[in-house]
């Protein structure tokens, strides 16, 4: 939720961050339209599916991913689309189980779209980047996070940590 403070914080001042939190990518995808502008042509990032992943299959939580993404393109044509895999969740394996389908189904998605940037390098460690609840990041996974965002922008191009095993 504060990613965007963090990332203006750290002299990316062109950043526009809106967080839904509780949201699935259905309801990110019905608010596209009023929050991107059509003459965007910088970056859109996406960092959503794990709330989709406590309850629908990985296929179902991809085709909406595509949806969402399809109507990222549609409302600005000119914008890069950086995509940031669903970090895994401390206390269900089948989350997890789907969570790592629909990160493999991302990596696809995105080494066959040129338009398409992959972040794959969220925090995994719990105790140190996340809050009690396992789900959202702390001040320090927060920065962490807001780091490796900027470093993706600033390089335009996939950004990837060493495979996770969950």
């Amino acid at each position: 939720r504060n990613l965007g403070y963090e990332i203006c914080k750290l002299r990316y001042r062109a950043a526009v961050v809106h967080t839904y939190a509780g949201c699935h990518i259905r309801h990110i995808k019905s608010r596209v339209k009023h929050v991107i502008p059509h003459s965007l042509t910088g970056n859109v990032v996406l960092w959503c599916g794990g709330n989709n992943c406590s309850s629908q299959d990985a296929e179902t939580v991809t085709e909406e991913y595509k949806e969402l993404i399809e109507e990222v393109k549609v409302t600005a044509p000119a914008s890069k689309i950086t995509i940031i895999s669903v970090p895994p969740r401390r206390h269900s394996e089948l989350e997890n189980y789907r969570i790592r389908q629909v990160n493999n189904n991302l990596h696809y998605l995105c080494a066959h779209d040129e338009n398409l940037n992959l972040i794959d390098d969220v925090p995994t460690d719990y105790d140190l980047h996340f809050k009690s609840d396992c789900t959202h990041l702390n001040k320090r996974g927060t920065v962490y996070m807001a780091n490796v965002v900027l470093r993706s922008l600033r390089k335009g191009f996939l950004v990837r940590r060493s495979r996770i095993n969950l």
